[in-house]
């Protein structure tokens, strides 16, 4: 905090005591009827006399900016006469005197902290070392507490990501990680159950003009049930099989690029590749781009026994686009130890 240079504050403390002198002056004038003009002329020269030379005063930072602080401190004196400035005065030196000073500091020792409630962000993208960490939390913590407070974690994480630890915790030997993590996954069943049911109602109703709509919600439903891993075994082809039926519908109504998109994504999972190609295909053409495109024909090609193809659709991915995991690591290993 740089003080002001000695000649200035030498200055600004004569100003100050004359000031003061001015404010006495005109507080003498004042009972005599004949002087008041005098005494309120003084009066209005000693408060912003008094408010330019309490701010030099100051230390410079608390000076800035100077104009709007010398009119607060000349206000302050010429409509509070005599009080005003005793109680800057008397006040002032103390808030300095007072002021908490911050050194800089190159570290902070601190505790290690406990394990966090909501997953940690660097930027903009998520830290995904916090999903092995807390699936080693699971798996080897020998504290229950620790594996409570790591399924509670789990709420903040994105459902794809949660969902295969949530699976881990289902095996825990503690029950209440078990009963959490069995709580928290039939929560998310009985959402999405909760709105394809209140959906396929709304359906039945439906003018001609919103079964498209309803039909593609329904759709993503049953889409996000398989996507999630909350269906398993028949029940996951039923799903699937209920979330193509609804797009095949959907399509009958309107052409969705879309809703196309989606059903290449459901013929993918049920192990149909030429179909799904073809919906894929139809779903570029209707305007989705390449970078959501190209994997899933990729994909496609692969379970279909193509492997020139996979290497192609890779290859015509753009680099901004592949490097993120995992795709970063299947881009390298087609398009250069296939190369």
């Amino acid at each position: 905090m740089a003080p002001r240079p000695e000649r200035t504050r030498g200055r600004a403390r004569l100003v100050l005591v004359g000031a003061m002198a001015l404010e006495l002056g005109a507080c003498l004038a004042w009972p005599a009827h004949d002087h008041s003009g005098w005494a309120l002329l003084l009066h209005a020269v000693a408060s912003p006399a008094f408010g330019l030379s309490l701010l030099a005063l100051l230390p410079a930072p608390y000076g800035a900016p100077s104009r709007l602080s010398a009119a607060v401190l000349g206000l302050l004196t010429f409509f509070l006469p005599v009080l005003g400035m005793i109680g800057l005065l008397c006040t002032l030196p103390w808030a300095l005197l007072r002021q908490r000073v911050e050194t800089e500091r190159p570290w902070v020792e601190v505790q290690v902290p406990d394990l966090p409630y909501r997953p940690l962000f660097l930027g903009e993208t998520p830290l995904r070392a916090a999903e092995g960490a807390l699936a080693e939390v699971l798996r080897h913590a020998g504290d229950p507490d620790k594996r409570v407070a790591a399924v509670m974690a789990l709420r903040h994480m994105d459902d794809r990501l949660a969902m295969p630890l949530l699976r881990i915790a289902l095996k825990d030997p503690v029950d209440d990680v078990r009963l959490l993590a069995y709580a928290m996954l039939d929560k998310k069943d009985q959402a999405i159950a909760k709105r394809i049911q209140e959906r396929q109602v709304a359906l039945a109703r439906a003018e001609v003009r919103q079964q498209f709509f309803l039909r593609r919600y329904l759709a993503q439903d049953y889409w996000e049930m398989a996507y999630l891993g909350l269906a398993t075994g028949d029940v996951l082809g039923f799903v699937l099989e209920q979330a193509a039926l609804h797009l095949d519908e959907a399509l009958k109504f309107r052409e969705d690029a879309g809703a196309r998109f989606l059903l290449g994504r459901v013929r993918l999972r049920q192990k149909r590749p030429t179909e799904a190609q073809a919906e894929l295909e139809r779903a570029k053409a209707g305007g989705l781009p390449d970078p959501t495109i190209l994997p899933y024909l990729a994909e496609a090609a692969f379970l279909a026994g193509r492997y020139d193809q996979v290497q192609v659709h890779l290859r015509n991915l753009e680099s901004r686009f592949v490097q993120r995991p995992p795709l970063d690591a299947v881009v390298g290993y087609w398009t250069e130890v296939h190369s």
